[in-house]
């Protein structure tokens, strides 16, 4: 069932909304890094020091640009220099990691990053399972 409901999102229609949500998430990153944005909102609201910041939000800056990469990769819209298979393991790795930030932003002390991220992290984690899937081969 969950795989017929999966299904109703075509694969490139996937492809195009993670893009541009990770876009999207990029860009709010980059505006907490130069300080245009307070960073009490990223992070579960638990960064204790600069350092700590900067560090944790350049990891974040260099994985949304990973996962644009692996996305428009599984795509076809740059050349793909991941194996098929590799790209299906890191697309399923992605939706885990999504879920499981999605159950860190409910626990998050700031109210936006709860309300606002949680719905976000899940709906990334649906998309990527479904380009994990791939191309529907036969009727559900």
């Amino acid at each position: 069932m969950f795989k017929r409901l999966i299904y109703k999102i075509s694969f490139f229609t996937a492809a195009r909304l993670l893009i541009g949500l990770l876009l999207l998430v990029f860009v709010f990153h980059l505006c907490v890094a130069v300080g245009w944005v307070p960073n009490s909102i990223v992070w579960g609201g638990r960064i204790h020091s600069q350092e700590e910041f900067y560090l944790l939000e350049g990891v974040s800056l260099l994985i949304n640009m990973a996962f644009i990469w692996v996305v428009a990769q599984s795509a076809a819209y740059i050349k793909s220099r991941i194996p098929p298979k590799g790209l299906k393991l890191v697309l399923f790795a992605m939706a885990g990691l999504y879920a499981l930030n999605t159950l860190g932003n409910l626990m998050a002390i700031n109210p936006l990053e709860k309300y606002l991220f949680t719905p976000l992290t899940l709906i990334s984690a649906v998309l990527c399972l479904r380009l994990a899937i791939g191309e529907q081969k036969n009727s559900p």
